[in-house]
């Protein structure tokens, strides 16, 4: 349970500096591939999000059988 808790310790702290520094780097800076870092950083935010829609309309069309409206 220690290594547990120093390796929990030890990527709060790397994962607390690294994510200041990027927020401060995206904020206050303009830099060539600005658009793509920001899109990794809010990637993970966002995909579970994805991946439950996917599965909602996998779910809907494959399993109960409802097809999309065409118009």
């Amino acid at each position: 349970m220690l290594t547990s808790v120093q390796v929990a310790l030890a990527s709060t702290a790397i994962a607390l500096v690294l994510g200041t520094l990027m927020s401060l780097a995206l904020q206050r800076y303009s830099f060539f591939g600005k658009n793509s870092v920001n899109l990794l950083v809010i990637l993970p935010i966002a995909l579970p999000g994805i991946v439950t829609g996917i599965a909602l309309n996998n779910a809907f069309r494959g399993i109960m059988g409802i097809q999309a409206c065409r118009s």
